[in-house]
This record gives C-alpha cells, structure tokens and sequence, in this order.
C-alpha cells in the first residue's frame, strides 16, 4: 500500500533514496510486514509503503519493489 500523500511527498521533498526492512507479525495470522521508507529534509524516517505477506522470500520483496516502481514511476532529483 502505498498512499497518496506519502507518494506526492517523497517525489516533491525527499530524498531520491529509500531503505527496506522486514519484521515478523506475531499474531494468530502470521505473516511479514516488508516496509519501503525514505528520508525527508530534516533527515527523519518517511514511510513510504508497506504490505502484509505470508514469507519473505526474493519473490516478494520483487513483487512488492516493482509494484513501488510502477506506482511512484521516476523521480527527478532537484538541482
């Protein structure tokens, strides 16, 4: 899930750069939070997107990277 004002925010103010971390979910469901994050200007975690799988294999931090890059597309650095 990546919301609107999270996208329209790292394009405009952060910077072109994220990080991505996994945790497990200790529920009666189970599963794994991967979260994409970025910087902001005054150097603060922004949270970028995040999604809810079963396990945290290569396929799934690819489908959810490649959804990200469909849903943010290119962003431009500021000069």
């Amino acid at each position: 899930m990546c919301l609107e004002g999270y996208k329209s925010t790292f394009k405009k103010a952060c910077r072109p750069l994220i990080g991505v971390d996994g945790c497990h979910l200790k529920t009666n469901y189970g599963g794994q939070l991967l979260i994409v994050i970025g910087r902001d200007p005054n150097d603060q975690y922004f949270p970028l997107a995040f999604v809810v799988v079963e396990t945290e294999t290569k396929d799934s931090w690819r489908w959810f990277l490649n959804l990200l890059l469909e849903n943010i597309g290119d962003v431009q650095t500021k000069k």
